[in-house]
């Protein structure tokens, strides 16, 4: 395993498993087609569960109580890992734990907006659902205190490393190429209200617009390096 895989997987097991939704009200210059576009694909304002696995699954599909339990796991085994890190020279061990450290400031970050801003993005919020943001958020807050507890290194916010994880996480999710412009759907796509349930669909071309055109970020700086 190389060095970028090691820093990868530490990552990796900060949002994996997690639940998220894309809020349409950061999408700039947004128009009522593309609005009726990201919606008719389950894109904007759609619980999503990432699984551990890096799967991806609507939230309606699958019990995400059962996946969110298993991130209390993935957090302890990171706090392993960067036990077995410190065999490493002082220098290179300090490198790996700042990184990991700006990370988690940045999930707690984001973990923390999703929660607050549920009622604003999700129509018909439930206090499960409020349950399931609450408890990744406990979980990642926790994990903050116990490296403190165990490391003696706390990080403030970095609004670029914000971004990465955003990148990170939104990788996993995918849209139809529709929604990037490069063909249009016919208007018999978006009738509404739809009743039928809505499905993932998955499409290399949706992370370029997800990444670039809505959250301005740069793909090829995506993995952090040496």
């Amino acid at each position: 395993m190389t060095f970028n895989d090691d820093i990868t997987g530490l990552v990796n097991n900060l949002y994996r498993p997690s639940i998220f939704y894309v809020p349409e009200s950061i999408i700039p210059n947004i128009t009522e087609e593309m609005k009726q576009d990201l919606m008719t694909f389950g894109v904007t304002n759609t619980l999503v569960v990432i699984k551990a696995n890096g799967e991806q699954k609507l939230y309606e599909n699958c019990i995400p109580a059962i996946e969110l339990l298993n991130k209390k796991k993935h957090l302890e085994n990171n706090i392993f890992q960067l036990y077995k890190f410190k065999e490493l020279q002082e220098d290179a061990f300090k490198y790996i734990l700042d990184l990991y450290l700006k990370h988690v400031a940045s999930y707690e970050y984001i973990y923390d907006w999703l929660l607050n801003n549920l009622d604003d993005n999700i129509k018909d919020a439930t206090e499960e659902h409020k349950a399931h943001f609450q408890m990744q958020f406990t979980a990642i807050k926790s994990h903050a205190i116990k490296l403190d507890e165990c490391f003696g290194h706390k990080k403030q916010t970095d609004p670029m490393l914000v971004q990465e994880s955003i990148s990170s996480v939104f990788g996993d999710i995918k849209v139809p190429q529709t929604v990037t412009g490069t063909s249009k759907p016919s208007k018999t796509k978006v009738k509404a209200p739809r009743k039928k349930k809505k499905e993932l669909i998955s499409f290399e071309e949706a992370d370029k617009y997800l990444l670039e055109t809505v959250f301005k970020v740069n793909l090829e700086s995506k993995t952090p390096n040496k």
